[in-house]
């Protein structure tokens, strides 16, 4: 079977050039299968990768069912217009260092889904001739993904997307965009129906003014190996996101209000592989009500989270799993999640103090995952104190001081908690009486005291009567 296999994969190549090796051109053969590998997959599938093509084949079958057409790796620089392909749904042109694309150049594909345009150098110029216009306005292509990634992408102009009213997908990742500019904001902005939009390798270090606000639609942004130092404010524009990506961007803090309200509905969210992310500070995912998956690992400076970092937030609806491996986390808060709930849970890769603050994690949480999850329980090692280094979690309980606090630990209320900020509300509060009461006293004894006088007593210049008694007079 192999050898069969074999010597039909020769074949194809062989047939995909001229008896001297170059390069095809057109065939004669209107039988595309003849020239390419034909796939009885489902959809049918036509693959012409690195057959040397250097321009496109001739194409005038007729499939009667859906079917895709691959072009990658092949040296095609000019993009003609397609003729009329009827069951075409995907269409990839990747690989091919093209440098032309002819206006209304894919107008005759009806069928066509999703086309492939990655890895082509492809720049504004090259993509502002109308090149994704239909037959006419009343005709637009059906185009429902569009894959413009690892091109020569700055930017986009205005009416470059207008003519795919339709697109649920784009991906504009690994492009030179520095800055989306107006016109680029204003293309995308066109899109009504757009579902998924991926900027992540960019180089953005922020997002226009407003921007996403009419992607009413839009429930998956990547956002990845960005230069964002802060979560941009504008995610909070797309009301309908339930997946946010924010890999790999140099944001040092997540806190409080850098996820609003308006986020309610995301249930999935990556801050993973952040170079200089170091703390998560209280409240910071209170807003997001319906997170289901928080995967934040692989940040090797991240040593702090609040431990109310989930405060206000419905633990007993949504949460599921959360992914906090490979950071530089030496502990962590028993009371910040219902972590015995949860579905998943991966704490591996991370320096662990192990004292009395922690005990609860070896004692109670790791059995646990032990027979759900044994596989995240492998890397769960102690960095401190020098006795314990080296040693799992869960082979030092029961040993001797193990898991010991020097001096007892004795738990310390943030300045963020709510029986700290009570404590502190009545001690004001008792004060501000205990100064009221006083002035009111004091005022009440002076009032008094104007009122009725006292006794003055004093003596009157000396005369002494015919007894020979000094006269003492009262008022």
């Amino acid at each position: 079977m192999k050898a069969v296999l074999i010597i039909f994969v020769y074949s194809v190549v062989i047939l995909a050039t001229n008896a001297d090796g170059s390069p095809r051109k057109h065939s004669n053969k209107t039988n595309i299968c003849m020239q390419c590998m034909c796939l009885t997959l489902q959809p049918y599938t036509v693959d012409c990768m690195n057959a040397r093509y250097e321009e496109l084949p001739p194409l005038t079958m007729n499939i009667t069912y859906p079917w895709k057409l691959q072009l990658t790796h092949n040296k095609i620089r000019h993009i003609p217009q397609f003729p009329l392909l009827h069951n075409l749904i995907k269409l990839d042109l990747g690989r091919n260092g093209i440098k032309n694309i002819d206006e209304a150049a894919f107008a005759n594909l009806y069928d066509l889904k999703g086309l492939v345009l990655a890895y082509n150098n492809l720049s504004a110029e090259i993509l502002e001739t109308h090149v994704f216009k239909g037959t006419n306005m009343l005709q637009p292509l059906g185009l429902e993904e569009l894959d413009l990634s690892y091109n020569n992408l700055h930017s986009l102009e205005g009416h470059t997307l207008q003519y795919l009213p339709n697109l649920t997908k784009l991906h504009i990742n690994n492009n030179p965009i520095h800055d989306i500019p107006y016109d680029m904001a204003t293309a995308i902005n066109t899109l009504e129906n757009l579902e998924e939009l991926d900027l992540s390798q960019c180089n953005l270090d922020r997002l226009p003014y407003h921007f996403l606000t009419d992607l009413r639609k839009l429930r998956k942004l990547t956002l990845a190996g960005n230069k964002l130092s802060i979560v941009p404010a504008e995610v909070n524009y797309a009301h309908s996101l339930t997946y946010l990506n924010l890999n790999g961007n140099p944001i040092t803090t997540i806190m409080k209000g850098d996820f609003s309200e308006a986020l309610r509905n995301v249930q999935e969210l990556e801050l993973s592989g952040m170079p200089v992310l170091r703390s998560v500070g209280p409240e910071a995912f209170s807003s997001l009500d319906h997170l289901a998956v928080l995967k934040m690992c692989d940040n090797p400076k991240l040593r702090s989270i609040n431990m109310y970092a989930f405060t206000f937030f419905d633990l007993n609806r949504q949460l599921q799993e959360i992914y906090l491996q490979s950071n530089a986390l030496t502990t962590l808060a028993e009371d910040m999640l219902p972590w015995t709930t949860l579905k998943v849970v991966d704490l591996q890769n991370n320096p662990w103090s192990c004292d009395c603050k922690l005990r609860w994690l070896a004692e109670d949480l790791i059995p646990l995952i032990e027979r759900t999850n044994p596989s995240k329980t492998l890397s769960l090692i102690c960095a401190e104190p020098d006795t314990d280094r080296g040693h799992k979690l869960t082979n030092i309980v029961g040993k001797p001081n193990a898991f010991s606090c020097d001096p007892p630990y004795i738990p310390k209320y943030t300045i963020y908690s709510p029986v700290a900020i009570a404590i502190i509300a009545v001690g004001i509060t008792l004060m501000i009486t205990s100064a009221i009461i006083f002035a009111y006293t004091l005022y009440r004894r002076t009032k008094v005291k104007s009122l009725l006088g006292e006794t003055v007593r004093y003596r009157r210049a000396h005369s002494i009567d015919e007894d020979g008694y000094d006269e003492i007079v009262e008022s």
